[in-house]
């Protein structure tokens, strides 16, 4: 598994995890769910972002499962204003908390993702860990409100 890879499934798997799917009324269905770093002055809002920050996740040699470095990886939560975007940033958390506590078994990953139901993991993600939030502006004008929290990927294959 590449560290794109694992990227693509979590956006998948947040896509598809109350409340941005589920929410018919609020914020959180327009939440835009992007592998990559959101570029240019008309970035869409709400968007979290993903993206590689160090480590790719190869193996450290043929044969071998051990990471050369560990995959770390940035999350970036933009919003009209601080409040949503800390808002978009618990619920994010929290469906991949709630897809990672998942204790039951699959026998076969499914094509499409089951929020809930151990999907990165049965994928290839063991875990994804991120460190608490810090404000970040994105421009001088301050017309986005931002968050960055960096995160850690284990694959399956660490252990």
């Amino acid at each position: 598994m590449t560290l794109s890879d694992a990227l693509e499934l979590i956006v998948r798997t947040l896509r598809a995890a109350p409340p941005f799917a589920t929410d018919p009324d609020g914020l959180y269905p327009t939440v835009k769910f992007i592998p990559y770093f959101p570029a240019g002055e008309g970035v869409e809002q709400p968007t979290v972002a993903f993206s590689s920050s160090g480590g790719d996740g190869s193996a450290a040699e043929l044969g071998s499962h051990e990471r050369l470095n560990e995959a770390r990886i940035q999350m970036d939560v933009l919003a009209s204003d601080i409040l949503a975007a800390h808002r978009i940033l618990e619920h994010t958390w929290a469906a991949l908390r709630w897809d990672q506590e998942y204790q039951g078994g699959i026998a076969v990953p499914p094509a499409d993702p089951v929020p809930g139901e151990g999907y990165l993991r049965e994928n290839g993600v063991q875990r994804v860990y991120f460190d608490p939030p810090a404000r970040v502006p994105w421009d001088e004008a301050g017309r986005v409100a931002r968050l960055v929290s960096m995160g850690d990927l284990r694959f399956a294959d660490d252990d």
